[in-house]
């Protein structure tokens, strides 16, 4: 007999396979719906962490960038735009230029411009905040004064910061290097590198471990007489055989001037080799490089 319930209807276990099929769609396309925006989720959140972390990362560099000018100038009072941006390690002088206008606004750093018939250049300077700021003694680390700029030795100035940070440079990744600018100051200021008769423009200390040297830079824009180099150079030898002096690097502006200084350290080999027992201690100890063919050293 035929169950009048179950007339023109599907069957149970039909109508539960029925909700089941209807049920699965549903929970499908909202799974589907919901994974998707899981991806977009995620996706998002992997842009933010790389957001994140290229803000950190800008904010670490300019960081960087701020320290390494200021104790750029703290080492020598002033520089030019284009010095700190090549102490940067940049090509453009965008960066620099960026930072420094920051750093002018907080007073760490001072903008002066000089003119007269022959300069028109525009120079920054280490304040009295700024060489607070880097933690150093006031008293030892003068600050930036407009009116001690010698525009007569400018050229020799600027282009000496860069032979110091190209020297710099040259040992980074060997060693841990420090520039000190040797034009300021009393000469007893330098006594921990060497009891000095003659200031070199720089010193550009070596440290690795317990090893400890000193290399000293000349930025030798015009060449001096004989008499002059055979009095610096007898004392650079008894540095060189103290044990305290790797060698001095004579920076010297064209080929002329190579060649020139090349044939007095010739001629003077005789007679500083006779006040010493080495005989490649002069070719050892002094160091010519010319300017012109180390690229970024020209002003």
């Amino acid at each position: 007999m035929r169950d009048s319930r179950g007339a023109g209807t599907c069957s149970g276990g039909e109508a539960l396979r029925s909700k089941d099929s209807k049920f699965f769609l549903v929970f499908w396309f909202l799974f589907s719906l919901g994974n998707s925006r899981l991806r977009n989720l995620l996706a998002e959140n992997k842009e933010l962490k790389m957001l994140l972390s290229t803000q950190q990362e800008r904010l670490d560099a300019n960081k960087k960038n701020r320290t390494v000018i200021l104790e750029f100038l703290c080492c020598h009072r002033y520089s030019t735009l284009q010095n700190i941006a090549y102490e940067l390690g940049h090509k453009s002088t965008a960066t620099a230029s960026r930072v420094l206008k920051r750093l002018c606004a907080e007073r760490l750093v001072k903008k002066e411009v000089f003119k007269d018939d022959v300069f028109n250049v525009t120079l920054f300077g280490i304040t009295k905040n700024g060489v607070g700021f880097l933690d150093r003694d006031i008293e030892e680390n003068l600050h930036f004064i407009p009116s001690r700029v010698s525009l007569r030795n400018l050229n020799h100035t600027l282009i000496n910061q860069r032979v110091g940070t190209f020297s710099s440079r040259l040992y980074s990744e060997s060693f841990n290097t420090k520039i000190i600018n040797t034009e300021f100051g009393n000469l007893k200021k330098y006594e921990e590198y060497a009891m000095f008769k003659h200031r070199p423009d720089l010193i550009l200390s070596l440290k690795k471990d317990v090893y400890e040297k000193m290399i000293l830079i000349e930025t030798e824009l015009s060449i001096k007489d004989k008499k002059r180099y055979l009095k610096i150079w007898n004392e650079y030898l008894l540095l060189k055989s103290k044990g305290k002096l790797l060698y001095v690097m004579y920076f010297v502006k064209n080929n002329t001037a190579y060649e020139r200084l090349g044939e007095i350290r010739n001629r003077l080999k005789f007679n500083l080799l006779s006040l010493h027992d080495d005989k490649n201690l002069l070719e050892e100890t002094i160091r010519i490089v010319n300017i012109e063919k180390q690229r970024g050293l020209c002003v």
